[in-house]
């Protein structure tokens, strides 16, 4: 909300975990590119989360909300745990890698885990009107933990096909391709926090409710 407040929005952003051997390749890849020495300098060695923000003179402004001198400065409540680019330039360069470089894959890969777990996405409307935070710290209350997480746009006939069990069952098919396709979604992965036993899919589904065109999230197994 901090982010949406200031003109920043979200354009893109993806969980990555690095693989054991990312060291080397990154280092070489740097070795080439020194403007990306900083970047790996501080990629950090367990799963981390990469976004990239767009906005009026957007490195700024998210730099002050970053190094304010107040308790609510991104620097005070989290620490060490955020880096941001020195510079707009260099911002623009290590999104680029990060985001669209495939030797990116090489060294960085999905953090999903693809066991007990369970798939919720986070509408459009939700991510327009700033819900996104809010939602994933109400999952994140009740237990549950985001293991994966990206931000993808539907094709109309891909989200047909993922909606494909609702055609002809329920009246408002229709109206939920068209909510899932008017703009970004953002997808997580989600698995119980404390007891692997219990199923991820039973339990997230009853702190979810019934399936709603209008709900803020949607999920399935």
């Amino acid at each position: 909300m901090e982010m949406q407040n200031n003109g920043l929005c979200v354009r893109k952003m993806n969980m990555y975990k690095p693989h054991e051997q990312y060291q080397g390749h990154l280092k070489s890849i740097c070795y080439e590119r020194p403007e990306l020495s900083q970047m790996s300098e501080n990629m950090p060695p367990h799963t981390f989360l990469a976004v990239e923000l767009y906005g009026n003179n957007s490195h700024a402004q998210f730099k002050k909300l970053c190094e304010e001198e107040h308790d609510k400065s991104f620097r005070i409540r989290f620490g060490g745990n955020i880096y941001y680019s020195n510079n707009s330039s260099n911002s623009n360069v290590e999104s680029q890698f990060v985001f669209q470089d495939n030797r990116v894959k090489l060294f960085l890969c999905s953090s999903a885990l693809f066991k007990n777990s369970t798939l919720c996405i986070i509408k459009p409307h939700a991510l327009r009107e700033g819900n996104m935070g809010k939602i994933i710290s109400q999952i994140q209350a009740n237990g549950f933990i985001v293991s994966a997480l990206k931000m993808f746009h539907f094709a109309r006939s891909n989200c047909e096909e993922f909606l494909d069990v609702y055609k002809g069952v329920v009246p408002e098919y229709e109206s939920m391709v068209m909510q899932m396709i008017s703009g970004d979604c953002v997808g997580l992965e989600i698995v119980n926090k404390y007891d692997d036993g219990i199923s991820t899919y039973q339990s997230f589904r009853n702190f979810c409710g019934p399936v709603c065109p209008s709900f803020w999230i949607f999920s399935r197994k």
